[in-house]
């Protein structure tokens, strides 16, 4: 999977709004009626969280152990995203917890030929690592290709929010999660406090 957007905000509501799916796992612990929801915290959750992410559930008896995997890279990634915002680069602690999990993945490459011409194939396998190998995979890519860009890694100006984003936007001026969420939020905020100025 490589470091895309990662399609519409709430998937069977689940946030997926950060842009990237290591952002995603990020937001995997989004704040509900004041108290932060961990998604990954039963069986139940994580089989949701990764069917909406568009990753493989892993067999049963390896599960627990791909949940607790999973769930200690989200620690990791949140201190390498705090990293990279503050200094642009990687750290190489985050550079070898990463590493860990791509060495325990495959990536085969396979060469195709059609009546359009040849097509250089990549198959990702995530191996014993799992879901976490995955994020692992995305969060290195995004870090090897978006260098000068942590201007654009951003945490929700709504204070009550604990959602983070890549903000791909030409201008980088979006401030908020989700405007359908947050920033619609705010809007009806200031304007009940016009209306009540008024």
């Amino acid at each position: 999977m490589d470091s895309k957007p990662t399609g519409s905000e709430l998937r069977n509501g689940m946030p997926f709004l950060g842009g990237h799916l290591w952002l995603d796992l990020l937001n995997s612990t989004p704040i509900v009626a004041g108290a932060e929801q961990d998604l990954l915290a039963t069986p139940d959750r994580f089989a949701r969280w990764l069917a909406a992410a568009g990753l493989q559930q892993p067999e049963k008896p390896a599960e627990g152990q791909a949940r607790r995997t999973l769930a200690a890279l989200r620690q990791r990634l949140r201190t390498a995203f705090d990293e990279l915002r503050a200094t642009g680069t990687v750290s190489k602690t985050a550079a070898y917890a990463v590493n860990l999990l791509l060495a325990q993945a495959r990536v085969e490459l396979r060469l195709e030929v059609a009546a359009s011409g040849a097509q250089l194939v990549e198959t990702f396998d995530p191996g014993p690592g799992g879901p976490a190998a995955a994020v692992a995979r995305d969060f290195a890519h995004f870090a090897a290709t978006h260098a000068g860009a942590s201007a654009r890694l951003k945490a929700c100006a709504n204070p009550a929010c604990n959602m983070v984003f890549f903000d791909a936007g030409k201008n980088a001026t979006r401030r908020w999660c989700s405007m359908a969420l947050c920033g619609n939020r705010e809007k009806i905020k200031r304007y009940r406090k016009r209306q009540a100025e008024a």
